[in-house]
């Protein structure tokens, strides 16, 4: 049956699979044209007869990128009623591109079961795209490998070329370069800061590179190194060069979704070796509709650090956070959403050492031992092609271990957000603009701070497969 495929396949591709699919539908129904007119005396050779005649306002349509006015024409002459795999596919194929993924899933899966093979392999080339768009990347594989496997010679360029479009990089990496302007670089006190915010503000060039290798196509194992290095302008104490190498592996199937890593990093601030950080992540996520997935992950840390001053924050955390995502499909414009709920709950056993004294002779707590919860919500909306923005924001409340003279428990609340907008420049080069903001206020006035940082830059991608 004729289509239009969905914008996310590659410009050499579409063209071939449509001319094909076009020409197969259009001498089809040239063929019925011409046969012979039989006699009109059910419901069903009616409902067949004005499917017919509605068939070529259809393929003006579809060849127009309408397929809003296709569906119409469809379902108004009765194609939803149907079970012939031929109108499934259509029907199928017309719901995907309107963004109505529920009603065309079962659709190109029933063409995908019994249809000729043609109208088989048509059917999984769609399903292959619908998982791909969804970020079913093993399932879109499984499906365009299944198409190449039947006989439908019109149809094997395109699916070979689609195949190999879908198929992971085997070399992928990116480099960012970023100004950022820190407004409270050492982490002053509140009242400090409010005094002379000035003072503490500085600006810094961040440069990072990340380099990952995939080692089989098939398998989802991935080796990933990151080079991180912010140059401070003013406070060159606190420039900070970090470099994690890690190792994982992902598999992103239709509904189940698994990622597995591992990676160490050593960090160094002004020449000397500040810590070595260890750390896992484990993370399970089912979509039980196309629209809503379900997602638990739990992130495991061991950070040593060798200064003396920032000994008692040496030891393990561990973190689990739980979250319901909802993800829009994306509209003929490009458009789309994507927006994760969750909570977050984190146990830090960090080593346990006694109060510090201050300037003032005050005792300051430098037990860093924990829990901490409270919710999250990220938010991914493209508002066209080329512009998406980018939204994290998180609200805990974080209950130490160490008790005041007083008796009371130390406590803070900490209010976090980030916002960014990415205007992608060409294929391979992305700006960007945003900014954070960090508001803690705790019972210790020495830990209420709050730190705003706005920053800019561009990341460069590249890859290889």
């Amino acid at each position: 049956m004729p289509c239009q495929l969905l914008d996310i396949i590659p410009r050499s591709a579409r063209f071939g699979i449509l001319a094909l699919l076009l020409a197969g539908a259009t001498a089809a129904h040239a063929d019925a044209a011409a046969a012979p007119d039989g006699p009109v005396v059910t419901a069903a050779t009616t409902s067949a007869a004005a499917l017919e005649d509605s068939l070529p306002a259809v393929l003006r349509a579809m060849q127009k990128q309408d397929y809003a006015l296709a569906l119409k024409l469809l379902t108004a002459a009765g194609a939803q009623h149907t079970t012939a795999p031929d109108l499934q596919l259509l029907l199928g194929i017309c719901y995907a591109r309107v963004g109505q993924l529920v009603q065309a899933e079962p659709l190109l899966l029933q063409a995908a079961a019994h249809g000729d093979e043609e109208e088989q392999a048509s059917a999984r080339v769609f399903l292959g795209l619908l998982y791909e768009s969804q970020g079913a990347a093993d399932r879109a594989q499984s499906e365009l490998t299944m198409a190449a496997q039947l006989r439908s010679p019109r149809l094997q360029p395109g699916i070979q070329s689609l195949l190999q479009d879908i198929q992971p990089h085997m070399v992928t990496g990116s480099v960012t370069i970023a100004p950022e302007l820190d407004m409270n670089v050492p982490l002053t006190s509140l009242a400090l800061w409010r005094s002379d915010p000035q003072s503490r503000t500085d600006g810094d060039i961040l440069f990072s590179g990340t380099l990952t290798i995939r080692p089989s196509k098939r398998l989802g194992f991935y080796f990933t190194n990151t080079l991180s290095y912010r140059q401070q302008l003013r406070f060159s104490e606190y420039s900070l060069l970090l470099n994690l190498t890690g190792f994982g592996y992902n598999y992103l199937g239709k509904r189940n979704r698994m990622r597995i890593s591992i990676a160490a990093a050593p960090a160094v601030v002004a020449s000397h070796l500040l810590y070595f950080d260890f750390s896992w992540r484990a993370s399970y996520r089912f979509n039980p509709i196309s629209v809503l997935n379900l997602g638990i992950a739990y992130d495991g840390r061991y950070r040593n650090y060798v200064q003396s001053d920032y000994l008692a924050q040496t030891g393990p955390s561990h973190t689990l956070v739980a979250d319901v995502g909802y993800a829009s499909p994306a509209s003929s414009g490009g458009k789309s959403l994507v927006v994760f709920a969750g909570f977050t709950v984190t146990r830090d056993q960090l080593s346990a050492r006694p109060p510090i004294t201050a300037v003032d002779g005050s005792l300051v707590s430098d037990d860093w031992r924990a829990w901490s919860y409270g919710p999250q919500l990220r938010l991914r909306a493209r508002l066209h092609r080329r512009v998406e923005l980018a939204i994290t924001s998180n609200l805990l409340r974080r209950d130490y271990d160490y008790i005041f003279p007083s008796g009371e428990q130390r406590q803070d609340w900490e209010l976090s957000g980030d916002a960014a907008m990415a205007f992608e420049m060409k294929k391979w080069l992305d700006l960007f603009v945003g900014g954070s903001c960090v508001y803690q206020q705790s019972n210790d006035p020495a830990f209420s701070y709050v730190k705003p940082v706005i920053y800019t830059g561009v990341t460069g991608h590249f890859s290889a497969k």
